[in-house]
């Protein structure tokens, strides 16, 4: 069995400070080039870029689940057809000055008006009505 050395210890360097064009100092250590600024942005930085760490991307993953989560609860929920495709005509009832909603079930307008008599409504044709489509007639083949 061998018995292993303690790693050595590592110099350190120490460079005069340099001002930068925003008025801080930095001081340089070691062989790594990390530099802290302290001055006017007394903010550590680095001299180039550093490698992406497993942090890193957990971080970052996190913070677009949480504005994706954000997004999502802040968007309004879609409102679902108004008119019936199956009914020609519609009944709009007003239930306040621009609060209002259509009731699609009329098939005239006589029948429509009808029921809007005496109530804040008016009848409109609906836009979405699918009209029935005709029966193709069956040719019946005649043997002769």
């Amino acid at each position: 069995m061998k018995i292993r050395r303690a790693a050595r210890p590592v110099p350190v360097r120490v460079r005069p400070p340099a001002p930068t064009k925003s008025g801080a100092f930095e001081f340089r250590f070691g062989y790594h080039d990390d530099m802290i600024s302290v001055g006017k942005s007394a903010s550590t930085t680095r001299s180039g870029p550093r490698p992406i760490r497993n942090e890193d991307i957990v971080m970052r993953i996190l913070a677009l689940a949480v504005l994706a989560v954000a997004m999502v609860g802040k968007t309004a929920t879609a409102q679902a057809q108004t008119y019936d495709p199956a009914y020609p005509v519609c009944l709009q009832i007003y239930q306040g000055m621009v609060d209002y909603y259509f009731e699609c079930r009329y098939t005239s307008i006589p029948q429509c008006q009808a029921s809007a008599s005496g109530r804040a409504a008016q009848c409109v044709v609906n836009p979405y009505y699918a009209k029935p489509v005709p029966r193709k007639k069956r040719r019946t083949s005649k043997s002769h």
